[in-house]
């Protein structure tokens, strides 16, 4: 039953994202796939795709939360897997994996107060970001009056 589903689902999936509307159809141009994509396409097995999408999809992946010993262990898997496809990736030294680098700004550690009203309030941390939304428990909120430099 499972598999049923699952094999309707990936066809319907591919007749909506590879049959244009008729208005689209006339203006789109494909070009005819190539020996080795057809040879590709005529290896692809339900089970081994079934096997792939369930794993990473597990409950031991845990949801895959960036960062996470998870996401990892799923990137290795799928990275993986287009090694054994005999694809190469993009990254350096061939790598499938794409690294940013990211600037790391903080507030300093000291001197900084939180007060109510104009009154100080001892003992509360204080959690400064930029534009985004941050909510946490048992975390006093204020807004500034005025711009922060």
């Amino acid at each position: 039953m499972f598999r049923s589903l699952v094999s309707t689902g990936l066809l319907l999936l591919m007749q909506f994202a590879f049959n244009p509307s008729t208005a689209d159809a006339q203006s789109l141009t494909v070009a005819p796939l190539t020996d080795g994509e057809q040879h590709a396409i005529a290896t692809i097995q339900e089970g081994r795709v079934l096997s792939t999408v369930s794993f990473l999809a597990s409950d031991e992946m845990a949801g895959r939360s960036t960062p996470s010993r998870e996401l990892e262990i799923a990137a290795a898997y799928v990275a993986s897997r287009f090694t054994g496809a005999g694809l190469e990736g993009l990254g350096p030294d061939g790598s499938f994996y794409q690294t940013s680098l990211f600037d790391l700004v903080a507030p300093p550690a000291d001197g900084v107060t939180l007060a109510l009203n104009g009154t100080d309030i001892p003992g509360v941390q204080v959690l400064m970001t930029g534009t985004v939304e941050v909510r946490l428990q048992d975390v006093a909120v204020a807004e500034a009056e005025t711009e922060l430099p």
